[in-house]
């Protein structure tokens, strides 16, 4: 990842308004365990594409890495702001909202995914109907 990582500061340094760029080295630098980094990364690119709902989800998954919950939830909340069509943004916060205990805003949140055709893991949704006992 180190050299992946130096190529794409790089190219942002040249290109500083190149959004794939921003999310490929947010993504890197996550992966490498370097999610501090990775946020840093993320918000600059959202200096540039402030209505880039991409660059919110990435932040959030590395606010995630990074055990910051209510900050995820944050994050994720303004993706969706942005596309409310971004399925996988919606199973996300499921996730989160599952975490936090937030059972019915989890499954409301699922329920969205679902409808919106995101491929759910297997056994999810029933998860989460059993938590908020539905019938």
């Amino acid at each position: 990842h180190e050299e992946g990582i130096k190529d794409l500061q790089q190219a942002l340094a040249i290109r500083p308004n190149y959004e794939l760029g921003y999310i490929n080295l947010g993504i890197m630098q996550a992966q490498a365990g370097l999610a501090p980094s990775s946020i840093q990364t993320l918000t600059k690119g959202l200096e540039h594409h402030p209505k880039s709902s991409k660059l919110y989800r990435y932040r959030a998954i590395s606010y995630f890495i990074s055990q910051d919950t209510l900050k995820t939830h944050q994050v994720l909340s303004r993706a969706l702001e942005l596309d409310t069509h971004y399925g996988e943004a919606y199973f996300l916060r499921s996730k989160v909202n599952f975490d936090m205990g937030n059972f019915q805003e989890a499954y409301d949140d699922v329920s969205k995914a679902k409808e919106l055709e995101y491929l759910l893991p297997v056994g999810y949704f029933e998860a989460l109907e059993r938590a908020v006992q539905r019938p």
